[in-house]
């Protein structure tokens, strides 16, 4: 039973990996708005809340990883949606993790500070952490 648990999971990992992907694909066609290649574009792109706007970090740390705007929140926010192409924790890569920034003061470090409070527990609720990352962390397997 565990196993069928864990292979559904890792089937819907698998899902989500292809739908990030094909989302991602599409930014880089006419369709969608080309990627950014700074942080500074990123940051400009969540602060007008420019939905596809996507950013690549580079490598630190043995981590890497994508950033994607997702659009605006009813309240004005922007949504924003974050996975890792490398990570030395294996079970973290392609697995997504979606929250909201406010779109004004600082977004780097809001962004910076809003996953790792995502990723130790630690954000508040106006941060709408959600995500299969989340939900990894939260039952550890």
């Amino acid at each position: 039973m565990r196993t069928k648990k864990r292979n559904g999971l890792a089937f819907m990992s698998l899902v989500l990996v292809a739908l990030w992907s094909a989302q991602a694909n599409s930014m880089m066609g006419a369709d969608g708005p080309p990627p950014c290649e700074s942080q500074a574009c990123f940051v400009e792109a969540v602060s007008a809340c420019k939905a596809e706007a996507s950013f690549m970090t580079t490598t630190v740390a043995n981590a890497r990883a994508q950033y994607l705007v997702e659009g605006s929140t009813d309240d004005g926010r922007c949504r924003v949606g974050m996975i890792y192409m490398q990570h030395p924790r294996s079970e973290w890569t392609y697995t997504p993790l979606h929250f909201v920034l406010d779109r004004d003061g600082d977004i780097g470090n809001e962004l910076k500070r809003t996953v790792q409070d995502c990723l130790s527990g630690d954000a508040d609720r106006d941060r709408q952490c959600s995500g299969p990352l989340l939900e990894q962390l939260s039952h550890p397997q």
